[in-house]
């Protein structure tokens, strides 16, 4: 009798997989988070009985500027998608001393600042904006 029962509980297990393909389809998934795979699809998967379902990746793409020394984008937020939108070199402005020794310049969309060491450009002829000065010697 043992061993009949065995066997009709094994055969009730086994028919949820053969019907749905889901070993434990009488309990409510606990789905891991959306991840995006190397198809452009998203996945996640049920820890529980290892199911795994799929949609379609919809970009969804970042507030914040990123970016490198050229150039600058807004990426995906999606969990291991690398898409990018908006990439565009730089609009640098014009550089501005902010110290004797340094200055630097900023993306007008970026905000990202650059900056370099400060050389000064001298003229080849001398000038002044000092008056004259008259020395009277007095006796």
């Amino acid at each position: 009798m043992k061993t009949i029962y065995r066997l009709s509980m094994i055969v009730l297990c086994l028919i949820p997989l053969f019907v749905t393909g889901c070993s434990y389809s009488l309990h409510n998934h606990e789905w891991g988070p959306w991840s995006v795979t190397t198809t452009g699809k998203e996945e996640r998967t049920c820890p529980l009985c290892l199911h795994t379902e799929q949609q379609n990746h919809t970009h969804t793409y970042s507030t914040t500027w990123s970016g490198n020394e050229t150039q600058h984008w807004r990426e995906c937020t999606g969990a291991g998608c690398d898409g990018k939108t908006g990439t565009a070199s730089h609009g640098w402005g014009s550089w501005t001393v902010t110290t004797s020794e340094i200055e630097k310049r900023i993306c007008s969309l970026c905000l990202r600042a650059e900056q370099r060491n400060h050389t000064h450009t001298y003229s080849a002829t001398w000038s002044s904006n000092a008056m004259p000065v008259f020395i009277f010697l007095f006796r």
